[in-house]
């Protein structure tokens, strides 16, 4: 009887390619869920940008979100067919979903603006 050392086998199994079947795709990290990193994204853009409206957050956020929903609720509000109160609510209506609990940039985008 043949007696192989540890070494071959080794090299045998790299040569072999391992367990891995030929022609299988090459592992993937899970894809990140969109609106929770939108979500988040969002909420920081306030200490981000120092913003005190949606004139300085826009700009910002619009090259960052890719979720469908807070992309929707973006251009909407921008073209004039979601107010000001909707977006904040239909943001708000998504955070909830995502248990973000809180937003500091839609806390300041609701707060009362200064007389």
């Amino acid at each position: 009887m043949f007696k192989l050392g540890l070494g071959f086998v080794i090299v045998a199994a790299i040569a072999c390619g391992g367990s891995k079947p030929k022609g299988s795709p090459p592992p993937t990290a899970p894809a990140p869920d969109l609106l929770r990193v939108d979500l988040e994204t969002f909420c920081s853009a306030e200490a981000a940008t120092h913003a005190t409206g949606w004139p300085e957050l826009g700009p910002y956020l619009e090259p960052k979100v890719h979720d469908t929903d807070v992309k929707k609720a973006m251009f909407a509000l921008r073209d004039g067919s979601l107010s000001p109160a909707e977006f904040i609510s239909d943001m708000r209506d998504l955070a909830t979903k995502e248990h973000v609990d809180h937003c500091p940039t839609l806390d300041k985008l609701a707060a009362p603006k200064p007389q």
